[in-house]
């Protein structure tokens, strides 16, 4: 997450001379931890920024996007959240849960999409950023290449894709110029 909000963003940024709208999707979304993480960390760092963000979030389970809607969650979900973006961000709901302030909420829109249904990721074009962690790990071969192709088009040319550490392209496509970004392999749209 540092990686993309903190050098990936502000390259977009400067490569685009960025008046319009940052357009983020966070494909495979489950419970909407990953878009809210986004959104509160880009709030936190371009404040005074002339950037806008649209931030999509996609599940293929629509009790996943209902529950990430909901945004409460607990203990565990929230181990890792600094205990200033609790503060700002939170409002204890119950003696163990936690939701997340409206403020947040709005910057994240949900939908319901299968990654290898072409007519649905058609709807989604020009995107400067995909993240699709920890998925491609549960496809097989032609469905990792289906998936893959689907978020390459959604992409915009010089757009980055973002998959999970124990994740690799190498066997699935040459589509992308894979990058090491503050060590982490980021691939980029041609």
């Amino acid at each position: 997450m540092e990686v993309l909000v903190q050098q990936v963003v502000p390259k977009i940024k400067e490569e685009r001379k960025l008046q319009t709208v940052l357009k983020i999707w966070s494909a495979a979304c489950s419970t909407g931890e990953e878009p809210y993480t986004i959104a509160m960390m880009l709030m936190e760092n371009f404040k005074t920024s002339t950037v806008k963000f649209d931030i999509l979030a996609s599940d293929i389970s629509d009790v996943v996007i209902e529950k990430a809607q909901s945004a409460t969650y607990g203990q565990y979900a929230l181990r890792n959240i600094p205990e200033q973006y609790m503060k700002k961000y939170f409002k204890q709901s119950t003696a163990t849960n936690h939701t997340l302030n409206n403020d947040v909420k709005a910057k994240v829109k949900f939908v319901q999409v299968n990654l290898i249904d072409d007519k649905k990721v058609r709807g989604f074009r020009e995107m400067d950023i995909i993240l699709c962690r920890n998925v491609l790990i549960y496809f097989d071969k032609k469905a990792k290449l289906k998936a893959v192709t689907n978020l390459y088009e959604s992409l915009r040319a010089g757009g980055y894709l973002f998959i999970g550490m124990a994740e690799s392209l190498h066997d699935i496509t040459r589509l992308f110029r894979p990058q090491i970004i503050g060590k982490t392999v980021v691939y980029q749209k041609a």
